[in-house]
């Protein structure tokens, strides 16, 4: 069975049933498929007669919160300032959705999209859904989930960094070159999506800041990030970014990894709370922690010194930073370090 990862169309449907549920003690099903009504993915004849049907959100969750929600959830709250609960339903959707898109034969991480959601939320029987789709002569089976186009995300934003193989973008490409060359990055801004996708670790990991191990699990979200959507790298890019291949190589589990770092300042009960900032001061998880800007900085160094820049170089540093933070967070996950270190100093880029 696959690893199976919320697509970005599933975060988009999340955040919109979110601002749907304004006012409500949880966000219901009925407030995803309005938020699928409004992204155009189902007919909007499926909401008739919405307000005259009982709610599932009348009594809160009562259950712990599934370990593989636990993050998104995070992260909605996080982007959106506002606490996140989520009905018991609508977790069983997701988990289904999981479920279903992980069944294949697979060798890597899969992606769940709106579809696998939508379907395990239509077919859900005792929700607010199920009477919608009753009183409406509506079957599960009879109502069309279309796709949800997302504007803004980490995949687009590769894209457009002219870094994706197949994807070429001349003047963004020579424009990106010149920026990033000015900034000290080699010439590609695959450094900035990978501190973003490490920040994005420590908002679903419930972490005030970006820390060494969450740059550690931004390559590896990278990685798992290619995979399930089909995309590589640009060939000339791939000798200084190959680190995912070789932790996967050495043993590194994505997975098991993310479950051994201490998680952070989110309450794990219901409801999800990110405690707030100082009056007047937002949050702000792109703030490394001082093991993050220790090794950033020497990557830094060695990009000044002529290597470019990337997720092996990155890799090898956090390694070698004098906490020993990742070095021991993977031996105890189970990987082979010294293998590990022995690879990435076998080709230097």
């Amino acid at each position: 069975m696959s690893r199976a990862l919320l697509g970005y169309d599933v975060l988009d449907v999340l955040r919109q049933a979110h601002r749907r549920s304004a006012g409500e003690p949880a966000i219901g099903t009925e407030h995803v498929l309005a938020a699928l009504v409004d992204k155009a993915a189902v007919p909007a004849e499926v909401l008739r007669g919405v307000s005259e049907v009982g709610s599932t959100v009348d009594e809160p969750p009562v259950r712990a919160p599934a370990p593989e929600v636990v993050g998104v959830v995070r992260e909605i709250a996080h982007r959106q300032r506002r606490a996140v609960v989520l009905s018991d339903a609508v977790e069983d959707a997701l988990l289904d959705a999981l479920r279903d898109a992980g069944e294949g034969d697979g060798d890597g991480p899969v992606l769940v999209t709106v579809e696998h959601f939508g379907r395990a939320l239509l077919r859900l029987s005792g929700t607010r859904v199920a009477e919608l789709l009753a009183r409406n002569g509506f079957t599960a089976e009879q109502v069309r989930i279309g796709p949800v186009p997302v504007d803004k995300s980490a995949l687009t934003l590769l894209a457009e960094s002219n870094v994706l193989a197949g994807r070429d973008h001349p003047v963004k490409g020579a424009l990106t070159n010149l920026f990033t060359r000015a900034l000290g990055l080699g010439g590609s801004l695959l450094p900035l999506h990978l501190r973003a996708l490490a920040g994005t670790q420590a908002v679903r990991g419930g972490r005030d800041a970006t820390t060494a191990a969450d740059l550690l699990l931004g390559v590896l979200a990278l990685d798992e990030l290619l995979h399930a959507h089909g995309e590589a790298l640009k060939p000339e890019l791939l000798p200084a970014n190959d680190a995912g291949t070789v932790l996967r190589s050495c043993g590194a589990d994505a997975h098991a990894l993310r479950a051994l770092v201490p998680s952070g300042r989110v309450f794990m009960g219901r409801p999800f709370l990110v405690t707030p900032a100082a009056p007047g001061e937002e949050e702000d998880v792109t703030r490394l922690s001082p093991a993050a800007e220790r090794v950033m900085e020497a990557v830094r160094q060695r990009v000044s010194d002529g290597e470019q820049a990337g997720t092996r170089a990155l890799v090898r540093e956090l390694l070698d930073d004098e906490g020993g933070e990742v070095a021991k967070l993977l031996a105890r996950q189970g990987a082979d370090v010294e293998r590990l270190r022995a690879e990435l100093a076998g080709t230097r880029a």
